[in-house]
């Protein structure tokens, strides 16, 4: 087993890469999973987003009080103690620079954020891709697949059976005015995942929404993931394109 449509975004990849103006992060990029040593180099906008780390009160409060850096980095502290792998990030290999893209993902229970989204809530016992987030001018090369991916193989590793996500249906649009009632402001800041991105890997709409649909995957036990190293090894091969 393997995320549906890991070799064409691997294809993908190779192809646009080549073509991407930022060529000296192409030649370096890797992907990474988060750890003590690299939680300060998240994605700049994922390393101050506690939208669904905090219910939505607290989160609104740290924000305000220009706190939310320090409670995201104790928050990742804990998941990392706590539940284990819980993101990834695309890194440029430059020393002390942040990522160029990050995804995150947890238990239900460590996202109470989740409260905010108008198709919660999530089955009970799922684990949620959260947010995935990417540095402008680095859309469409493949990065959105790459974590989404690594995320559902580290998922399926610790024993997930079923992951949920909330998408961002193409062309839909969320107001100043609707950030009252979802607590959203735009969906860059909090890192709403492309429903078509999430389509895409193999997800199906559980809960429809003209904006943020819920959706679900059910995961194969571990011991019936046959496929985990090629698809750690295709993830290898798609980040060597980048430096080829």
């Amino acid at each position: 087993w393997r995320p549906r449509g890991f070799r064409t975004h691997y294809v993908h990849y190779q192809l646009t890469a080549l073509t991407t103006p930022h060529w000296r992060c192409r030649v370096f990029a890797s992907l990474l999973p988060l750890s003590t040593d690299n939680i300060s180099l998240l994605h700049p906008i994922a390393g101050r987003c506690v939208f669904w780390e905090l219910e939505p009160s607290a989160a609104h409060h740290v924000q305000n009080q220009g706190f939310s850096a320090l409670e995201k980095e104790a928050w990742l502290s804990r998941m990392l103690l706590e539940y284990g792998p819980c993101g990834f990030n695309i890194s440029c290999g430059i020393d002390d620079t942040p990522a160029l893209a990050t995804v995150l993902f947890g238990d239900e229970r460590n996202l109470p954020g989740v409260e905010n989204m108008p198709t919660a809530p999530v089955t009970n016992g799922a684990d949620v891709i959260s947010s995935l987030f990417v540095e402008t001018g680095f859309e469409c090369l493949g990065f959105e697949q790459l974590l989404i991916d690594a995320a559902l193989t580290q998922l399926t590793r610790q024993g997930s059976r079923v992951v949920e996500a909330f998408g961002l249906r193409a062309g839909a649009f969320i107001a100043e005015d609707e950030s009252v009632g979802w607590g959203i402001g735009t969906p860059a800041s909090v890192g709403l995942i492309p429903e078509t991105i999430l389509l895409d890997a193999g997800f199906t709409v559980v809960a429809d929404h003209d904006v943020l649909p819920r959706l679900q995957m059910t995961l194969p036990p571990p011991q019936g993931l046959l496929a985990v190293e090629e698809a750690e090894e295709l993830i290898r091969q798609a980040l060597t394109a980048v430096q080829t």
